[in-house]
């Protein structure tokens, strides 16, 4: 398994198990605009449609992925 980088290590770092904050995380090669902007649509649908204390990830081909937070024991 490929080492995450620097700041994918977010979800590791804060405990969102006692916060609702909804955090999506662009996993692009770039933040270039040509890299973002084919994403814009389904970003602004998800963002409502997240779940409290959650972390997401969104890839330049638009898949998702959901961090396990675990159970907090």
């Amino acid at each position: 398994m490929a080492q995450p980088h620097k700041e994918m290590v977010l979800p590791y770092q804060q405990n969102f198990r006692v916060i609702t904050l909804r955090v999506l995380v662009l996993d692009t090669l770039s933040t270039r605009p040509d890299y973002l902007v084919p994403l814009r649509i389904q970003v602004s649908g998800l963002l409502e449609s997240l779940a409290p204390s959650s972390v997401t990830l969104i890839n330049d081909e638009g898949e998702l992925q959901l961090f396990n937070l675990g159970s907090g024991k």
